[in-house]
């Protein structure tokens, strides 16, 4: 059969467009491929950052753990949940994934920040020290006292304590994450010096 029938009848197959220029293969379906694959991004993000701050926090359970009650192991999950998302959203941000790509000492230092994170979390006696301090900061701004709660009716002793204990979560995470900052800020200065001691050197041979 003639090429230019088998053409045709491949184009009568096709649906048709009121563009006559536009490619019927491809109408419609890119921009559903593209939010397909943006979704999964984030998902992967979430799921991620899930397990990153599930083991960072973990110290934080073990200390706090005793003596809880629902409401408050509800409250500091929460908090962790808070921190979840806003990772999530701002590793997803179009900046800082452009950043991410286009600096690779950036994506190194963040690999091994949250990286030794991870680590100081699993090795429970250092993971517990680093929090505990942190969180005797934390409880201090947030003013958190136990004993302020035997005053207060039952629902008001609950809902006071899920705030008092969120909020105290929230404090602590943001203080810790100053502390991993200023870490990733070392780790990423060391890589940039590295580097320009290697450049320096293949230019001098």
């Amino acid at each position: 059969m003639p090429a230019h029938r088998q053409l045709s009848r491949r184009q009568m197959s096709r649906p048709l467009s009121d563009n006559p220029y536009q490619t019927p293969q491809t109408e419609g379906r890119a921009p559903h491929r593209i939010e397909r694959t943006r979704s999964a991004e984030i998902l992967i993000a979430y799921f991620r950052w899930l397990v990153i701050c599930g083991i960072s926090a973990a110290p934080s359970f073990v200390i706090a753990f005793d003596g809880l009650r629902v409401v408050s192991i509800t409250a500091m999950l929460s908090g962790i949940m808070t921190f979840v998302i806003g990772y999530t959203l701002v590793e997803c941000h179009p900046a800082i994934q452009r950043k991410l790509a286009s600096d690779s000492a950036l994506r190194r230092a963040v690999l091994i920040g949250y990286g030794t994170r991870i680590g100081i979390s699993i090795i429970f006696p250092v993971g517990i020290v680093l929090d505990f301090f942190v969180g005797i900061l934390a409880t201090g701004i947030t003013g958190w006292q136990p004993d302020r709660t035997i005053a207060l009716g039952e629902m008001e002793s609950a809902s006071f304590d899920f705030f008092i204990f969120y909020v105290t979560t929230i404090v602590q995470g943001l203080l810790l994450n100053v502390v991993l900052f200023g870490y990733l800020l070392i780790v990423y200065a060391i890589i940039g010096a590295i580097r320009t001691v290697r450049k320096s050197h293949r230019t001098e041979n």
